[in-house]
């Protein structure tokens, strides 16, 4: 289904160079640099922003822009704290949503 437009730019550089080359042993040192960048240029309405597993979409940025919840770190105590048992992962209030959960808020960071 085509969902929008999008536009990716980028350059790739290449060298590489024969170090010793005699009849019975060869050894070539290559390197490689790359430079990619994209950015979604509309989606099929204009406010739309599609969020497809770990990928969020949204005119004006990266396609491969993560959508990630607010990880605030390990519960390294001995003790449950707000329902989050010791040793498990704690996230920010409101940043973990059940599936169809209407949201008040959006909380959107640009690359970088």
């Amino acid at each position: 289904m085509n969902k929008g437009s999008m536009v990716n730019r980028g350059w790739e550089l290449s060298a590489s160079v024969d170090i010793i080359k005699q009849q019975d042993m060869n050894l070539t040192v290559s390197a490689n640099w790359s430079r990619v960048h994209n950015e979604v240029l509309k989606l099929s309405t204009d406010d739309e922003a599609i969020n497809a597993d770990w990928f969020w979409w949204a005119k004006g940025y990266n396609f491969y822009q993560f959508y990630t919840r607010n990880y605030l770190g390990v519960n390294k105590s001995n003790e449950t704290i707000n329902g989050v048992k010791p040793g498990y992962p704690m996230y920010a209030e409101g940043s973990f949503y059940e599936k169809g959960e209407i949201v008040d808020q959006d909380v959107i960071l640009r690359d970088g």
